[in-house]
């Protein structure tokens, strides 16, 4: 591979000094400036003069306005540099707003095309740079309130001599404190997932350490299984028609969908009314709730059914004998 051009910065190019030449990028952008300075700008009355022939349909005239006016879309483009935005992509996009202020110019007006395009050339670069310099795309009005409010936050640093709160921001630009945070939050560089932690390639990444919330954790997983379990074993003390009920009443068949009393009654065979679904609704959970009161939950679970630690003290009619008599 070829090593690339050595670019020396001349005095026409001294507006845009921060572009250092570490890369390639910023190689090529040296020598678009280069190129841009070789073309001579218009007076006032050449400016007049070449409109007047793009008005007649003369190309060549339309190519040298665009030429002459290169300059102002790398004026502009430099003041909206952006980290996901090379600065070559914000001058293809300056270019465009160009080309359509050629066309809407109008010389009879008595004002200078600079002026005039301006606008226009600064509107396709500001949109580049809402939607495609960061990873999370904004909405136009979100991306306009942000940088209100990061205008609004280096001027009130200097202003109090301190990092200035979310309520002082929000105060000084008529917002909600609760909006500028929001905002600030996505404004932040995004890291990558797989990016190691400390400067050895072979350590652990971010992906490594941070928990998967779309799964369940292992202990999650187990508390389910046993309450599951748990389910099915309360739900095989009733008859089958009571289970069916309970399971389509609350939610536990596979679908996890309630069923009304009509609905669970259509599905018998022979058909039942919605009252006759209600009784045995009521039988079913008064047994499940008898049974509650001597079933001991599983350690587990690490919740308590209803009153399970009265049954300590109370007596079964069943094991009175002949105490009670």
């Amino acid at each position: 591979m070829g090593t690339l051009p050595t670019v020396e910065l001349s005095a026409d190019e001294a507006p845009i000094k921060h572009v250092a030449a570490r890369s390639r990028d910023d190689v090529l952008v040296r020598l678009w400036i280069r190129e841009t300075n070789k073309f001579q700008r218009l007076t006032e009355q050449e400016e007049i003069a070449v409109a007047q022939r793009i008005e007649q349909g003369d190309q060549c005239a339309r190519i040298r306005f665009i030429e002459a006016n290169l300059y102002l879309v790398v004026a502009i483009a430099r003041k909206f540099s952006s980290p996901g935005l090379s600065f070559l992509d914000l001058v293809q996009e300056g270019n465009i707003g160009l080309m359509k202020a050629i066309d809407r110019f109008d010389w009879r007006e008595g004002v200078r095309f600079s002026v005039t395009a301006a606008w226009l050339i600064r509107g396709p670069i500001l949109k580049a740079v809402a939607e495609q310099g960061s990873t999370i795309c904004l909405p136009d009005y979100a991306f306009w309130n942000l940088r209100k409010i990061l205008a609004t936050r280096s001027t009130l640093r200097e202003q109090l001599d301190r990092e200035p709160t979310a309520a002082d921001m929000a105060a000084a630009l008529g917002m909600v404190p609760e909006t500028v945070e929001s905002l600030l939050a996505v404004a932040g560089a995004t890291v990558s997932l797989e990016e190691p932690i400390g400067d050895d390639e072979r350590a652990a990444s971010i992906e490594d350490v941070i928990a998967d919330r779309s799964r369940s954790s292992p202990a999650q997983t187990l508390q389910e299984s046993d309450r599951d379990e748990e389910i099915r074993s309360l739900l095989a003390t009733l008859t089958e028609r009571e289970a069916r009920v309970i399971k389509m009443r609350f939610g536990l068949e596979a679908d996890d969908r309630e069923y009304t009393l009509r609905e669970i009654g259509r599905r018998f065979q022979p058909a039942i009314g919605s009252e006759a679904v209600r009784q045995i609704e009521r039988k079913a959970i008064g047994k499940l709730r008898r049974r509650l009161q001597t079933f001991r939950p599983l350690e587990s679970r690490g919740r308590r059914f209803r009153r399970p630690w009265r049954q300590s003290w109370r007596l079964q009619p069943t094991q009175c004998g002949d105490r009670c008599r």
